[in-house]
């Protein structure tokens, strides 16, 4: 069950940091033009594009990280593997956490309320940041 928990939550965290990598390569896949892009994933009613490329590096990084974060605790590393795991899994755990409850808050809205960003960030991207760092407890816990 964890290991398929894991590869599943694997596919996910690495399919995001592929569409950031693509992103800061100055795609706009799947979109016709970045402003289209910037206006589902960036929230910002004034945005023209996405966030300049470095920072999309970071972000595809990050991902990327978190995913292989997330494969890791799918298995059962040896000695002190399992504690390095569990820890960043417990970090990653708390980054999802907060980036998902801050996106219910006034002030995000108020900073983030471009349309449809805004909607799409109620329905899904916040609360699948929820469910995300409530998997990541599942599977950290069981290392602690």
């Amino acid at each position: 069950m964890n290991l398929a928990l894991s590869l599943s939550l694997f596919t996910l965290l690495i399919v995001m940091a592929g569409l950031c990598a693509v992103w800061a390569q100055g795609a706009h896949w799947p979109f016709a033009s970045a402003p289209a892009l910037a206006s589902w994933v960036v929230g910002d009613a004034k945005a023209t594009g996405m966030p300049p490329p470095q920072q999309m590096r970071l972000l595809a990084l990050a991902l990327a990280l978190a995913a292989l974060t997330m494969l890791a605790l799918g298995f059962d590393l040896p000695g002190p593997l399992n504690q390095i795991a569990a820890y960043a899994g417990a970090g990653f755990c708390g980054l999802f956490a907060i980036r998902g409850i801050i996106g219910f808050l006034p002030f995000w809205r108020r900073r983030y309320g471009g349309q449809p960003f805004a909607v799409i960030d109620g329905l899904i991207y916040s609360p699948g940041c929820i469910l995300i760092a409530q998997l990541y407890f599942t599977l950290v816990v069981e290392r602690f």
